[in-house]
């Protein structure tokens, strides 16, 4: 449907998850596009209390925080183990072709632009997404952490001939220039030049700068006399600050949790509505996303968002195969004898349900008084 179709292509956008986004122009870092499902560098790790301007930000709060978590809650006597297997994606900056940065020029050329736009325009802004899925691991549940290994993937991702970086030589003829944002316009006279440009940059061995960090903690604690609380918690902690300057954020971070043998216990919520008592009960907390408990086949898995489907309620002229308009009624008045029936049937089906096992319930109340009343039309309908 159109609609599903676009709510997703936004959701998707905004996580950087869609295909369009696996290269990608962007005015600004992907860290200010993409701003669901991505994990803040751990100079975004501001503790409890911490002052940051004239606002404070707390660690259990903060909408752009460096880690997300799940909590669930297991018997104390239980020492298990369960498999963590952690995903997420990463973004880097990557030359554009001779088409795109020609593009780019003559459009600045043909708007109103600042003259030292015009001037110094840089390379368009390119970036690409690699997806990194980590290898399962499986820990004690206890207090411990494991870091993630990002080294295969930055070894991609250095060995793609379009990685973005410098040549100080060229840095040197341009600063003499009075360019400052790595792009001489005179280098996109034609493709040859700018592909003779490009591989003169590339002929320089970039300096080993790319470093994302992350780990994986668990945590736990006594929840309750026989029950103990478990944090799974995923966390990116690579440097924040550095003369290194790509993206450090990580994006669509996500975890599946194979619990094995583990039998959750709920966590149970009591809670007033309308002068009465209610219990929920749920197997699973998250903080900083969303999260799924799959039972039958014991799995939790996270997500960047929750998608809450509300099924369309329209008025109905049938139930159970009972049909109650008025073309049906003019001829007989036996619908309503059906109707009744069921409203009996509905009655006794959901007379469990904590609200109609307390009879002073005022919905229960009502419930009962409209059946009787509709009891007592229908049968003065037939006497007449």
């Amino acid at each position: 449907m159109l609609v599903d179709d676009l709510y997703q292509y936004v959701l998707q956008m905004l996580c950087g998850t869609h295909k369009s986004c696996e290269r990608i122009h962007l005015f600004q870092k992907p860290s200010k596009q993409f701003i669901i499902g991505s994990l803040a560098d751990s100079s975004k790790d501001y503790t409890v209390g911490e002052s940051i301007g004239k606002a404070k930000i707390q660690t259990k709060s903060a909408l752009r925080h460096n880690s997300l978590s799940v909590f669930f809650l297991i018997a104390k006597n239980f020492n298990g183990t369960i498999i963590v297997k952690p995903s997420c994606s990463v973004f880097y900056k990557v030359f554009p072709t001779f088409e795109e940065q020609k593009a780019y020029i003559e459009k600045i050329n043909q708007e109103d632009m600042f003259e030292s736009i015009r001037g110094d325009p840089g390379f368009k802004k390119y970036y690409k997404r690699l997806n990194c899925d980590f290898k399962p691991v499986e820990v004690n549940l206890e207090h411990d952490f494991f870091p993630l290994d990002f080294s295969d993937y930055i070894s991609i991702i250095e060995d793609d001939e379009n990685l973005y970086h410098t040549n100080p030589s060229l840095n040197k003829d341009l600063k003499e220039k009075n360019i400052k944002n790595g792009f001489d316009p005179n280098w996109i006279s034609d493709e040859e030049t700018y592909l003779s440009v490009l591989n003169e940059i590339k002929s320089i061995t970039r300096k080993r700068g790319l470093n994302w960090e992350a780990t994986i903690e668990i945590e736990r604690e006594s929840f309750s006399e026989n029950i103990d609380l478990i944090t799974v918690r995923f966390i990116n902690t690579t440097k924040g600050k550095g003369v290194a300057k790509y993206e450090k954020f990580l994006f669509n971070a996500n975890l599946e949790i194979d619990l094995g043998v583990i039998e959750l216990v709920h966590f149970k919520y009591n809670f007033k509505y309308e002068g009465f008592n209610y219990q929920e009960s749920e197997y699973l907390r998250a903080l900083n996303c969303h999260a799924d408990y799959f039972k039958d086949i014991n799995t939790i898995g996270t997500k960047p968002y929750a998608i809450f489907n509300q099924e369309k309620r329209v008025p109905r002229t049938d139930i159970n195969g009972v049909i109650a308009n008025f073309r049906e009624l003019k001829s007989s008045l036996e619908p309503l004898s059906l109707i009744q029936h069921e409203l009996e049937r509905q009655y006794n089906k959901y007379v469990n349900h904590s609200i109609f096992q307390n009879e002073t319930h005022e919905h229960h109340l009502q419930f009962k008084q409209d059946t009787t009343n509709f009891s007592y039309t229908i049968n003065d309908l037939i006497k007449d």
